[in-house]
């Protein structure tokens, strides 16, 4: 991921960390609360989930049940969203309560072929007949598909006839048509074969 934006004075420290300096003008009194925003940017989708980890790094106070630094690895932690830390994570072997991640993933990405003979189409046929196939794809998942394409291998035997939808015949080695699909794409998409 990458950074995009923080605000309440955040600053990127172009080492993978942002950091906000609070002045003793705005300081935390009793039982308040004081709230920072970040903005990241999904740059490698390969390496989800991401677990974003912040600490309290400084402190002039001395803190009672943890020890503030830069260090993500080195305190034992329990994600929970309890400001208060009430038990059971109020146990400092357990839990410092200066130290929090929080984690995304990536919606599901699926998309699905299915081939089946075009309506209309007879399973049985003769020698030089054409036979119509009907490739569907259909995006099981939760985000719109980026670019994709779709490659049908003729049996032994037939020879291509036409594509619909911008296929194309390779024509080297097996026979093979394949379609690369602009955005308005349909989603049905007749081939068409001769066997011989």
């Amino acid at each position: 991921m990458s950074f995009v934006s923080a605000g309440q004075g955040g600053v990127d420290n172009g080492d993978g960390t942002v950091t906000w300096s609070v002045d003793p003008a705005n300081q935390i009194t009793p039982d308040q609360t004081a709230t920072f925003d970040l903005r990241l940017k999904v740059e490698d989708a390969d390496q989800a989930p991401f677990t974003n980890t912040a600490e309290i790094s400084a402190d002039s106070g001395n803190d009672i049940d943890s020890t503030p630094d830069t260090n993500p690895a080195n305190d034992p932690m329990v994600d929970h969203n309890d400001i208060d830390h009430k038990a059971p994570y109020d146990d400092r072997t357990l839990d410092e309560d200066d130290q929090d991640i929080a984690t995304v993933d990536l919606l599901p990405y699926d998309l699905a072929l299915v081939k089946t003979l075009a309506n209309g189409q007879s399973s049985q046929v003769n020698g030089g007949d054409n036979v119509d196939f009907t490739l569907t794809v259909k995006n099981q998942g939760d985000v719109s598909s980026g670019a994709y394409a779709v490659t049908d291998t003729l049996p032994g035997g037939t020879s291509f006839v036409s594509a619909d939808q911008g296929g194309v015949d390779n024509g080297t080695g097996p026979s093979r048509g394949r379609w690369i699909p602009p955005t308005s794409w349909h989603r049905t998409r007749p081939r068409r074969s001769t066997f011989g």
